[in-house]
């Protein structure tokens, strides 16, 4: 069965979120054991969890395969509005904004290795480089509803072959509607 995505183009902005960092695979096992640890930090603080996606993020440190599985480094962030100051194991951090090329998965956590393969397929047919670690928004809880009806928008920060540093966003939302029209198959 063949993947289809829509890839657009946003400009995302900085979000304010509480993050720790994870390390092993797989992922399976090892990120719910980190998010574990951020919800307990969350019910101890009295923080309000998001009501709005995304309701969690991982970003990946490590590509799986570049160094042994059980150094595969992560970091799970939950986004807050909270007071709560860094604990020694949970940091309260601004993610910078950063453009990026986005495609939002419907289906397990499971198939999300496909959607990495057809983004990188996307940048390298776009012209496009990727300028930091890629990252999972999770949009809904998906320990509440099957495996196939999680949502996840994929992004990666992306930047043109031949620019050189990062990209400074400028404001939330899509950018040039044609530019943003472009499919992954």
């Amino acid at each position: 069965m063949t993947l289809e995505l829509d890839i657009r183009i946003r400009n995302v902005g900085p979000l304010r979120v509480a993050l720790v960092e994870g390390k092993g695979l797989p992922y399976s096992e090892t990120m719910p054991a980190a998010f574990d640890r951020l919800m307990r930090w969350f019910d101890g603080n009295g923080a309000l969890l998001p009501r709005r996606p995304p309701l969690g993020i991982a970003l990946y440190v490590d590509a799986p395969g570049e160094v042994p599985p059980e150094e595969t480094r992560f970091v799970v962030a939950i986004p807050t509005d909270s007071g709560a100051a860094s604990t020694e194991d949970i940091r309260i951090e601004v993610l910078p904004g950063y453009l990026a090329a986005v495609a939002t998965f419907h289906g397990p956590y499971s198939r999300l290795h496909e959607v990495y393969v057809a983004m990188f397929d996307w940048l390298e047919e776009n012209g496009y480089r990727m300028t930091d670690t890629p990252r999972d928004w999770y949009m809904n809880d998906c320990t509440a509803v099957p495996p196939g009806a999680c949502i996840t928008e994929v992004h990666f920060p992306i930047g043109h072959q031949g620019d050189i540093g990062p990209y400074v966003p400028g404001d939330d939302g899509e950018l040039d509607p044609s530019a943003s029209d472009r499919s992954a198959g």
